[in-house]
Formats: C-alpha cells, structure tokens, sequence
C-alpha cells in the first residue's frame, strides 16, 4: 500500500504490549491491509532481520547474532514442518528477541501455544480496518481536503479497506471530489490488483470454486459440494480457511467471503461465466435451499436464475 502510514492507537498499543512482555506479533489479513508496510513503521530504527518465506532461498538457518527482531514477510508460503519447528525452537531459545510474522493466512498450529500462553499477539484484518479519524488523519497526511460528508462515503465504499482508501485518495489528489466516478475507478484499481496479486495465482480448480460460490453470501460445506460439485469441496474450504484470510466462518457451521473479495468475485464471476452458467448457479443453490426447507432463500435463487417455472411453483 503506497501513501502515508497510519498507525491506529489500538495497532500501537497491542505492538507495544509485544515488545514489552510478548515474543511473537502475527499479522493476520488479506493483501492490500498494508502489513509490511505497517510493520516497517512501527519497527523503523530497530536492529531488525527481514526474511521473505516466498522467496526461492528462503532458509530459517539465520545468524545467532546481530539482530534483535526476526521479520518474515509471506508467512502463508512457509509450509515445511520443518521450517515450523526451526522457527518454534528460535522463539523457544531466543527468550531477549522478537518474532513478527506476516502472513495471508492463519495463524498455523505449531503457534498456539505462544498464544495462549500470553506470548503471541495476533492483528487481523478487523484491528486494522480504517475508521472516519483513521481516513482524516491520512487524507490530512497526504494533504488531500476531504470534507465530513466525503469521509462518511469513503467509509461508506470501502468499509475502512486501507487499499481502497489509499486508492481513493490517489484518485482525489489536485482537488478532485468524492464521487460515484472516483469510488468506480477505486473499485476499479483494487479488483485489478486483487486480480493479480490473489486471484490470477490460484490453481484453476480453486478459482473455479471460489467463482461459484461467490453468488452466495453465506454457505456450509453440504452447499459448498452440491453448488460448485466438486467432491473435494471440504479440502478446498479447509486450505482456504487455513492459507487466506478472504474466507470466514460465519458459525460453527456456516462460511462467508470477506466483503471486498466477494464483490472481486462477483466482478470476476460476470467476465468469466455466460448468463447461462450463472444462472445454472442460482438454480443450483435454490434446490439445495428447497431441500432444506428454506424457502424464502429457494424463491430468492429461482427468481435471480430467472427460473420461472419454479417461482410459480
């Protein structure tokens, strides 16, 4: 994320609470939340060794000496067992240094107990979402006049997305208003990135999976399988959950995309698929809600597939 860097009081706290009594900071949330670029700023002027676990010679085998702070950036790529254990056992024989992961994903088991043993801090997404003093103080950085009314759309849109924001923002610099013309170009430029930067680098059986389910705000597994039919649809949840954030559960049951993903999807969803197969989508999830008896949402995909014959029944 380019522009200024806003450090929320609550981001400062937790970060703060870490260095003083923690040993390990886990950054949790999708692209375009701004976490290298947020860590940079709240370790500048610390002895700090950054690793990127995406990169070819990624290797945990890091000197015993000459930093204080150990940084991996691309947490998610890190999947070896035994890159686990070598970065549990620094954490463990390292009591005077500290660990900051950043990563798209969860936190994976091998942490659980820093973390409830009280060592681990964990900021996700929802810590570091913008709110209204959030997008005037950045606006104000970036000397960009931004009234009451403009914030309160920018919100509005974005959801305090820090990408969107700062999307935004470069889309109204030299005095340019908020308008539905600025929010489509934001629109515009963050689906492009996710694009690319999220989408494009899936397997095409998990895009596949991720497009037919995103007409549905809120699905479980037995959904999952007979709307996109593909019998590894309880794998394809389970690696979602575990390697991104865009998927959340919704109960102990039930799932549903982060906001601005699903809108991507949706977006992804008109250009890939012809009416016909979107409409085979809805008519789909309507037989899996008619089965269950959930009428109402039944009637709602029959008549969104445009399935009259069954709207009439």
């Amino acid at each position: 994320m380019t522009g200024s860097i806003i450090v929320k009081p609550l981001v400062q706290q937790r970060f703060d609470g870490f260095m003083q009594r923690g040993r390990v900071l886990f950054f949790s949330a999708p692209c375009g939340f701004g976490k290298t670029a947020l860590a940079g700023e709240l370790l500048r002027g610390k002895n700090v060794l950054r690793l990127d676990a995406s990169a070819a010679d990624f290797s945990l085998a890091v000197p015993a000496d000459g930093w204080d702070i150990l940084l991996i950036d691309d947490f998610q790529h890190m999947q070896e067992e035994h890159d686990w254990q070598t970065l549990c056992e620094l954490i463990r024989s390292e009591p005077a240094k500290r660990f900051v992961l950043l990563s798209r994903g969860v936190p994976p088991g091998c942490l659980t107990a820093f973390r409830y043993s009280g060592l681990m801090t964990t900021l996700e997404a929802d810590d570091l979402l913008f709110d209204r003093e959030d997008i005037r103080r950045f606006f104000d950085a970036d000397g960009i006049a931004v009234t009451e009314g403009e914030i309160s759309g920018i919100l509005k849109e974005s959801i305090g997305y820090p990408l969107g924001i700062a999307v935004t923002a470069r889309c109204m610099a030299g005095g340019k208003p908020f308008s539905p013309e600025t929010a489509a170009r934001a629109y515009r430029e963050v689906f492009t990135y996710f694009e690319a930067a999220i989408y494009r680098r899936f397997d095409l059986p998990v895009r596949r999976f991720l497009l037919e389910l995103a007409p549905f705000e809120r699905f479980s597994l037995e959904m999952a399988r007979m709307v996109s039919g593909d019998p590894r649809a309880g794998a394809l949840l389970d690696w979602l959950l575990s390697s991104t954030t865009m998927l959340r559960y919704d109960d102990a049951r039930h799932f549903r995309f982060w906001p601005q993903f699903r809108a991507f999807l949706l977006w992804e969803l008109e250009r890939e698929y012809s009416e016909e197969k979107r409409r085979a989508l809805f008519s789909r999830g309507a037989l899996y809600y008619e089965l269950k008896e959930d009428y109402a949402h039944a009637l709602e995909c029959y008549t969104r597939g445009g399935d009259h014959a069954k709207v009439s029944e």
